[in-house]
């Protein structure tokens, strides 16, 4: 099989290695190389020492619901980055947060921005997180320009020694898709069925008496696309339990709100990949209470 070996003296390298998973690396620039085939990464920083420090990542990653390659997801992450469009979008987002790597001892007092560091996500956010969660969840805030200080995005963890889940909030996907200028509004609602087993699919959240909720809808559209993203998916599918069995609160009390917006954030993040991809809903992930 062949190998892609290139060297580059660029600290940036390791922010793309980070969106596809790997989180240990040196933080000091250097000389940062990498041997990519079709189906996997080797990574090495020569500064780190003589030896080096290798990772390597194989098969695929999951990309607005589809399997892509690794080696072709590395490559848009690295062209992107290139490309100057991750730094202009953090750019305009730096009024609203300002995301720092900083050790808790040399944390300075800022008045003007709110900082995020390893010590305010464990005082702030989840004090029940290990280190390593908070430096994940505080890298994939900077990498992203999602503010946890607004609902952006949450770190959670029910309980110590379980490991820690991160997901954004429907509002920064909505947020997201808006500031799209390909983005053309969307659509969504509740599949219900009646008395008679009827099906009818219905915008908004409202059910009626007689009727059945069995899942949601939810259609997005693009200037630059003739066709709609659309999304169905069942209730039964998604709805989420305790561990004694009870249904979750949320699904217990809200089940339309909540089967809609699992319909709309697929929707959104299909036709806004290269925002959105990789980003989850609590709605849709299952977190154990």
């Amino acid at each position: 099989m062949k190998s892609e070996n290139i060297e580059y003296a660029d600290e940036r390298i390791p922010e793309i290695l980070e969106d596809l998973g790997f989180y240990e690396h040196s933080k000091t620039p250097g000389l940062w190389s990498y041997a990519i085939t079709e189906d996997a990464i080797a990574y090495v920083d020569f500064r780190e020492n003589p030896k080096g420090r290798r990772y390597a990542k194989r098969g695929d990653v999951w990309v607005s619901g589809d399997k892509v390659p690794i080696l072709q997801r590395f490559k848009e992450l690295r062209d992107k980055l290139i490309d100057g469009q991750r730094e202009e979008k953090n750019l305009e987002r730096s009024n609203t947060t300002s995301v720092v790597e900083k050790s808790p001892q040399s944390q300075p007092e800022s008045h003007a921005e709110q900082e995020l560091t390893i010590e305010t996500i464990k005082r702030y956010i989840n004090p029940r997180v290990t280190d390593q969660e908070a430096y994940v969840f505080l890298r994939i805030c900077k990498a992203r320009g999602l503010n946890p200080f607004v609902g952006e995005v949450h770190l959670i963890k029910y309980k110590e020694g379980e490991p820690a889940s991160i997901v954004v909030g429907k509002d920064a996907f909505t947020k997201r898709a808006e500031e799209h200028p390909a983005f053309d509004g969307f659509e969504a609602g509740i599949i219900v069925r009646d008395k008679d087993g009827k099906i009818e699919h219905r915008e908004g959240s409202a059910v009626y008496p007689d009727e059945t909720l069995v899942g949601g809808w939810a259609k997005v559209q693009r200037k630059d696309r003739s066709i709609p993203f659309y999304n169905e998916v069942t209730l039964s599918e998604y709805t989420q339990y305790k561990k004694n069995g009870e249904v979750q609160r949320f699904w217990r009390e809200k089940p339309a709100t909540m089967i809609r917006k699992v319909a709309l954030v697929q929707s959104l993040r299909e036709a806004f990949p290269s925002d959105l991809g990789g980003l989850y809903d609590q709605s849709e992930m299952v977190v154990e209470q």
